[in-house]
């Protein structure tokens, strides 16, 4: 499993100018390598989902290309449809700021989007089929009132599935000049863990808890983001900051998150949520959140 992820990023990595340039006749070439790197005698492959970007991207061109890949089955396209369940979260470096967008939505007027899970559940044959695909994207399409000169972090999210990380700079008239200094503390992901204990009653969920380790100083607060995710739904996104951690902001410190996520959220429906955390430098997660009555 190592090998194939390692192996898809690979494919993925193209030279910078390449993003901008693919032709159709490449990115079909992309495709068929993909379905080759993950085409096994053993049954259906495992989901994936991976991103490809070049390091600096200009707004000058008009076009801000990335690749997406996606691999699922048809037991997964029925339980968690793609299109209204796979999110693009960017992370502006220097604000902190997060944005979400659904890359694969079709938001053609009068258009109705499948609902998870509805209907007639897939046969053996159609659960079992398998599908391998790469998406070129631009993420001026989603992303154009946000897109700014800065670095920024790119992440995949569908349901309980987390893609790779891609940094870039976003270039225009003016260059974005050195990648900024740390403006917050910056905490590892190293040995950390976020979990959200499940409850048994209509309470709603137990407190969510992040444990780290931090990494380097800064010298403003540090600011975060809680994700949840649950089928079908608009992520509820939860702002958070250093005051709610227990334990000092000072390097090599262990600092605790709990949040009481009962007062984040009036009306937690009963079901299966996803929980992510965007730490700065990186989206950490997901946690599993079910909520039973």
């Amino acid at each position: 499993m190592a090998e194939s992820y390692d192996a898809i990023n690979s494919l993925l990595a193209l030279a910078d100018d390449q993003y901008a340039e693919l032709s159709d006749d490449e990115l079909t070439d992309l495709k068929l390598k993909l379905a080759d790197l993950v085409d096994s005698d053993e049954g259906p492959p495992p989901l994936s989902l991976h991103l490809g970007a070049p390091g600096k991207l200009s707004l000058l061109e008009g076009k801000a290309n990335i690749l997406m890949s996606l691999v699922y089955h048809g037991q997964r396209e029925w339980e968690v449809y793609p299109a209204t369940n796979i999110y693009l979260v960017l992370h502006q470096q220097r604000t902190g700021q997060i944005f979400l967008a659904k890359p694969l939505l079709n938001q053609r007027r009068g258009e109705t989007q499948p609902v998870s899970a509805h209907g007639h559940a897939p046969s053996a044959l159609e659960a079992n089929s398998w599908y391998a695909a790469i998406h070129r994207l631009n993420l001026l399409d989603f992303f154009s009132d946000n897109l700014l000169t800065d670095y920024y972090r790119l992440t995949a999210l569908y349901f309980d599935l987390k893609s790779n990380p891609v940094r870039f700079a976003l270039e225009s008239n003016n260059n974005p000049g050195n990648e900024p200094v740390l403006s917050q503390p910056r905490i590892s992901t190293t040995g950390s863990y976020l979990n959200v204990a499940a409850t048994t009653n209509s309470d709603g969920p137990k407190p969510l808890t992040f444990k780290a380790q931090v990494e380097a100083a800064g010298a403003t607060p540090w600011q975060g983001n809680i994700i949840v995710l649950a089928v079908d739904q608009q992520p509820i996104v939860i702002p958070v900051s250093s005051h709610q951690f227990s334990g000092e902001m000072v390097v090599g410190e262990t600092i605790t998150l709990q949040i009481d996520m009962n007062e984040k959220s009036k009306a937690w429906q009963q079901g299966r949520y996803e929980v992510y955390l965007d730490t700065g430098n990186n989206l950490v997660g997901p946690a599993k959140m079910h909520v039973s009555k």
